[in-house]
């Protein structure tokens, strides 16, 4: 029984997380644009805290210590009122395409991505 309500919250994860990639991966185009909109930065560490949150919680370590270091790049901003400049725009658009990658391998497969090399472009705070 325990392992038809993991596999129910596996699914629920990958359909829940693919939407989530598409609108970060807009909040971070339109951050582009704007990069001292704090809605927008706001919008992005709660984006990223949820998509950890999520990984984590059904077993996909690597996944959500990603998601967790481009969250504290946004927690960092929200915090200190700094803008969010273009190169870690374009660092957190290729963290996400790391993490859709690995999330599609869990829906192919059932099992994260090594993203032990996007994990080490990260500092880890």
């Amino acid at each position: 029984m325990a392992d038809i309500d993991l596999a129910y919250y596996k699914n629920l994860f990958i359909e829940t997380s693919k939407k989530d990639i598409e609108d970060t991966r807009n909040n971070l185009k339109e951050l582009s644009l704007n990069p001292q909109n704090t809605e927008l930065i706001e919008a992005l560490f709660i984006q990223f805290h949820t998509l950890k949150g999520r990984s984590l919680s059904v077993g996909y370590s690597q996944t959500g210590e990603l998601a967790h270091r481009i969250e504290t790049i946004f927690r960092n901003a929200k915090e200190s009122g700094t803008i969010v400049s273009q190169d870690l725009v374009d660092k957190s658009l290729t963290g996400l395409d790391k993490l859709q990658k690995s999330i599609e391998k869990i829906a192919s497969e059932g099992t994260e991505l090594d993203l032990s090399d996007a994990l080490n472009s990260f500092n880890k705070e």
